[in-house]
C-alpha cells in the first residue's frame, strides 16, 4: 500500500498560494497591497527599447522625457469594456526611503482602455496631470529615486476629484484614492533613476573667476557724517566720506531651463525626518449599493484621530467588528452598527462612524446572511494582511445568522475567460489533491 507524501502535497499547496499573492517587492507595500495576481502593468519607452521595462530596472541616464506606452500583463480574456486610471509618482522625494508620503505626482490620466493591438491600453482623454520624467527633479544629492506607475480600475461614470495640475508636490495617493472612492491599485511597475543635483552657489564673500560676466562695481556713494562746528567760528562743516562697493563675480553655472516648464525639488537624504502631526481625516466608505456585496474601498490606512464614516446603500447591511482569524464572527465586546436598510440607495440616509484610536489593525464584516462568506469584509490599517483576512472569510467555517437576502450584481471583472479561470483551476487542483490524499490514506 502506498502512502501519500504529505510534505510534497503541502509544499505544492504553499507554492500555489504564494504564487497567487505575489507583489512587486521594489514597490512600497503602501501601494502594492491590493495588486491582483491576474493583472499586470507594462511600460515601454521608445528611447530605451521596444521591450517592456523590467520592474526595478535602473534607467539612470536614459532619455525619459516622453510619456511611455502602456500595456496590460495578460493577453487573454481581457474585458474590453473595462477602463483604467494610470498615474506615476515619486515616493522618495522626502529623502527617507521609509517615508513614502507625501509623493510627487509626475503623471495622471483616466479612461485608458484596451486597444486592438495585443494588450496595449490607450486613452483618448487629456491627461489630468501632464507627464514629466525624472529629469524634472532637482536636488536629492544624486540619490536614486523609485518612479512608480500604478494602475487603477476606473468605475462607471467616474468623475476625477482632488487633482491640481499645478500642485504636483505634496500629493498623497491614499487620500486621493479615498476621496475618489477607488479600490487599491490592481497592478504596478517601477524603475529607478537618479535625478539631477541642484547647483551650488558660493557665498557672496568668495572671489572667483568665471566665464559669466562679472557684476559691475557699484558707483561711489557719498555718505554725510554728523555736522561738526567749524574752527574759528566760520559755521558748521560737513565731512564727506566716499565709499566704493565692489561686487564679486558669479561662480555658479547657470541652471538649465525646467523640463516642460516644470521643476520638482527633492529633499536631500536625512538621517532623521520630523513630520508634523497631520490633521484628522474623514475616510468615507460605501457599503453595498451598485458595486454589490463589497465595501468601497475594502480597507483604509488611517491615523489616530481619523474617522471612518460608513454610508449604507442597497439593500440591508451591517458593519460588525471581528478578528483576523474569525472574520465572520462578532468579536467579544466588538462594535456593530446593526442592520441598516436603504433599498433606494439614498446617500447619507444611513451612516455609521468609527473613530480610529491607534494604528493597530481592526477587522469588520457584514453580518447579513452569507455576505461575509462571499467576501464582504473591511479593514482599517490591515497592512499586508488584508488578502489573508478576506481569504479566511471566504473559506473559513465561521458563520453569521442569515437574515434576509440582499444579493446585488457586482462590477464586471477586469479579466474574464482564461484569465479569470485561473482561480477556478487552482481550486479544482486543490480539491483534487485533497481527494487523492483521502483515497491513498
Amino acid at each position: 500500500m502506498m502512502f501519500p507524501n504529505y510534505s510534497v502535497l503541502a509544499t505544492t499547496l504553499l507554492w500555489i498560494s504564494s504564487a497567487l499573492a505575489t507583489n512587486h517587492k521594489g514597490i512600497p507595500q503602501a501601494f502594492s497591497t491590493g495588486f491582483d495576481p491576474q493583472s499586470g502593468l507594462q511600460i515601454s519607452y521608445d528611447t530605451v527599447g521596444t521591450a517592456a521595462v523590467k520592474d526595478g530596472q535602473d534607467l539612470s541616464g536614459k532619455d525619459l522625457s516622453k510619456v511611455p506606452k502602456f500595456a496590460l500583463g495578460e493577453s487573454s480574456g481581457i474585458n474590453t469594456n473595462a477602463k483604467f486610471i494610470v498615474l506615476m509618482i515619486d515616493p522618495d522625494v522626502n529623502g527617507n526611503p521609509d517615508v513614502v508620503a507625501p509623493q510627487t505626482l509626475h503623471y495622471m490620466r483616466t479612461d485608458f482602455q484596451p486597444s486592438g493591438q495585443a494588450v496595449s491600453i490607450v486613452s483618448e482623454s487629456a491627461p489630468a496631470v501632464k507627464y514629466v520624467g525624472p529629469e524634472a527633479t532637482t536636488g536629492g544629492n544624486g540619490t536614486a529615486h523609485r518612479y512608480v506607475f500604478l494602475l487603477y480600475s476606473q468605475p462607471k461614470n467616474f468623475k476625477l476629484q482632488g487633482v491640481d495640475a499645478n500642485q504636483r508636490m505634496g500629493f498623497d495617493v491614499k487620500k486621493w484614492r479615498d476621496l475618489n472612492g477607488l479600490q487599491p491599485a490592481i497592478a504596478g511597475v517601477h524603475f529607478v533613476a537618479t535625478p539631477g543635483v541642484a547647483s551650488v552657489v558660493p557665498p557672496a564673500t568668495t572671489t572667483c573667476t568665471s566665464k559669466i560676466a562679472p557684476v559691475p562695481s557699484a558707483p561711489a556713494v557719498e555718505v554725510p557724517t554728523v555736522e561738526k562746528p567749524s574752527v574759528g567760528g566760520s559755521g558748521p562743516q560737513t565731512i564727506i566720506h566716499t565709499v566704493t562697493v565692489t561686487a564679486d563675480c558669479a561662480c555658479a553655472t547657470a541652471p538649465a531651463p525646467p523640463v516642460g516648464g516644470v521643476t520638482l525639488t527633492a529633499a536631500p537624504p536625512t538621517a532623521t525626518a520630523v513630520t508634523p502631526p497631520a490633521a484628522a481625516v474623514t475616510h468615507k466608505v460605501i457599503v453595498g449599493g451598485p458595486s454589490g456585496l463589497v465595501y468601497t474601498p475594502e480597507f483604509v490606512q488611517a491615523s489616530p484621530g481619523d474617522k471612518v464614516v460608513f454610508d449604507f446603500l442597497a439593500r440591508n447591511h451591517t458593519v460588525t467588528q471581528s478578528t483576523l482569524e474569525n472574520p465572520c464572527v462578532l468579536m467579544p465586546g466588538g462594535m456593530k452598527s446593526g442592520f441598516r436598510a436603504n433599498p433606494q440607495s439614498i446617500l447619507g440616509k444611513e451612516t455609521f462612524e468609527v473613530t480610529v484610536t491607534d494604528t493597530k489593525p481592526t477587522w469588520w464584516f457584514c453580518a447579513q446572511a452569507q455576505h461575509c462568506q462571499q467576501g464582504m469584509v473591511f479593514a482599517i490599517n490591515p497592512a499586508e494582511k488584508f488578502p489573508t483576512f478576506k481569504q479566511n472569510a471566504m473559506t473559513g467555517t465561521n458563520v453569521t445568522t442569515p437574515i434576509g437576502a440582499n444579493a446585488t450584481t457586482p462590477n464586471l471583472p477586469v479579466f474574464t475567460g482564461a484569465a479569470a479561470g485561473l482561480n477556478a483551476k487552482v481550486v479544482s487542483l486543490v480539491m483534487g489533491l485533497a481527494a487523492a490524499m483521502v483515497l491513498l490514506a
